[in-house]
């Protein structure tokens, strides 16, 4: 029994002083890296080194405070300094933005800080109004030629022309083309009715037909088919096929 007790004091005591000498390393870290840290600076809250205060930045292990500009504030890790709204970089320096007439100011770090107005389009320093077709309406001239067509209208030679659309025809969401209703099929330039056969039935997509179940497509017809013995209609329900254990052998089914 006092052998045991003796084992589990000698455990403690190595506990302890392994604990006591880690202790002792770390405080002697810190101790070190509190020395070397430079005025305007602070220890990380994680890791043994340090970093600088807001407001200056690191040069050669030393903080420098970070001169700032008119009109420029500091960003949000206060490492470096960002222009105000109406203002960009320009070297180290905040310029003025000039927003010619029909524009608007833009908050970002890179371009000339503003856009043209819709309806408007930049050329050189200035802003020019857009020359729209009939039936046209304008959109972001940043990119593209900074109008489209209104619904029901195409594109033809810098002109909006009206899209025809023939009876039974429909536009699509797009609104610049147009499909046929249901039960009619696309011919030229009009829409003509779908002729279904008997045990005929029109498919989903509606400019088309299919067979019922045990008949195929045959021409223009559905056309009847007997299944053999030990054979049976396939998924589709326009031929079959041989049961299990059996094979196909001209318009039979034999045994394996």
């Amino acid at each position: 029994m006092r052998t045991a007790q003796s084992k589990r004091s000698v455990y403690l005591w190595s506990a302890v002083l392994l604990f006591m000498a880690f202790t002792f390393k770390v405080t002697a870290t810190q101790a070190e890296n509190s020395a070397d840290k430079p005025a305007n600076s602070h220890t990380r809250p994680y890791g043994a080194r340090w970093e600088c205060d807001r407001g200056f930045r690191e040069v050669q292990k030393t903080c420098v405070v970070i001169a700032l500009p008119a009109n420029a504030f500091l960003n949000s890790t206060g490492t470096a300094w960002n222009c105000n709204r109406g203002y960009r970089k320009i070297k180290e320096s905040c310029e003025l933005v000039k927003v010619p007439e029909n524009a608007y100011p833009v908050d970002a770090p890179y371009g000339r800080g503003w856009e043209c107005n819709r309806g408007f389009r930049q050329v050189g320093d200035a802003c020019t109004s857009l020359s729209l077709p009939s039936n046209a309406y304008a959109t972001d001239a940043t990119y593209g030629k900074g109008w489209e067509c209104s619904r029901g209208f195409k594109e033809v030679n810098g002109d909006c022309v009206n899209i025809l659309v023939p009876e039974h025809g429909f536009l699509e969401h797009t609104g610049v083309s147009w499909k046929c209703e249901r039960g009619f099929r696309q011919n030229g330039d009009a829409c003509t009715p779908l002729e279904i056969p008997q045990n005929g039935y029109l498919d989903p997509a509606g400019d088309k037909w299919g067979c019922e179940r045990g008949y195929k497509i045959s021409g223009t017809t559905c056309a009847a088919f007997e299944v053999p013995v030990n054979a049976h209609l396939n998924d589709a329900g326009n031929d079959w096929e041989c049961d299990r254990d059996h094979r196909k052998q001209g318009k039979t089914c034999i045994p394996l």
